[in-house]
């Protein structure tokens, strides 16, 4: 697959169900250094937070969701040194992927419920948005079960907050090597174990499918995902949800 194709209106392509758009979006990405992947799928990220009225196609949580999935995809040589993409283009194939995802996985769920019934609500506050709290609000509930996080994580959340809240802040691609990280919160205290309790390892999936249904499990008390030393890190403080459902 052309590395550049304008994927501009996926349906014209017949791409409509899930299981074929995620297909599509792995040959795409799987030729695609993870590093270049972090680029174009945080400056989406940080784009739809911006402009939430003309990126309303596509919800925040689906994009932070199908960035981690599309990170876990293996990078697969084939032999070409691979080209800058163009982050025009990119972030056009990327929207298009997860505004498309959204749309069939939102109607596949619709049709088998009524009109604002409980499991509509429920499905699009826990699929679709995240909770409506700023960083001030996470802030707080952090401190409010601070005692919880030192007994889950070893540590104190509250207390390492703003190293926490400097590595989701857009400052960063958000794909840092073990270096670069531990340099960024180098005077938090945190060790290597500390800070790898952050991550999800998807060097442990193995040749494991690793699905969206599975991403919330997956995330559970994490800021992102880790691959030998490498760490993707979603720049938005919204991923404060996974750790706050975790001590919660």
């Amino acid at each position: 697959m052309d590395i550049n194709r304008n994927y501009s209106d996926l349906k014209k392509f017949g791409i409509t169900d899930e299981e074929d758009i995620l297909t599509k979006a792995r040959n795409h990405y799987e030729k695609m250094p993870r590093k270049k992947r972090a680029m174009i799928f945080n400056s989406l990220i940080i784009e739809r937070y911006f402009n939430f009225q003309e990126m309303k196609e596509v919800s925040l949580k689906v994009l932070v969701h199908l960035s981690i999935l599309f990170m876990s995809y293996p990078e697969k040589n084939n032999g070409f040194k691979f080209k800058g993409p163009n982050l025009t283009i990119e972030k056009k194939i990327f929207y298009e992927f997860s505004s498309s995802f959204e749309t069939s996985m939102t109607l596949k769920h619709l049709f088998k419920t009524e009109e604002g019934s409980m499991s509509k609500r429920a499905f699009i506050n826990y699929s679709i948005d995240y909770p409506s709290l700023s960083k001030g609000d996470y802030l707080a509930l952090f401190r409010e079960y601070d005692e919880v996080s030192k007994r889950k994580y070893n540590f104190s959340i509250y207390d390492n907050y703003l190293y926490i809240a400097e590595i989701t802040g857009g400052k960063t691609s958000g794909w840092l090597n073990q270096k670069k990280l531990k340099k960024l919160i180098a005077h938090s205290g945190l060790g290597l174990n500390e800070l790898n309790s952050l991550f999800f390892d998807i060097s442990t999936l193995n040749r494991e499918e690793f699905r969206y249904s599975e991403i919330h499990t997956k995330m559970l008390g994490k800021l992102g995902v880790k691959y030998e030393q490498k760490y993707y890190i979603p720049q938005t403080w919204f991923v404060f949800e996974n750790i706050f459902n975790y001590l919660a």
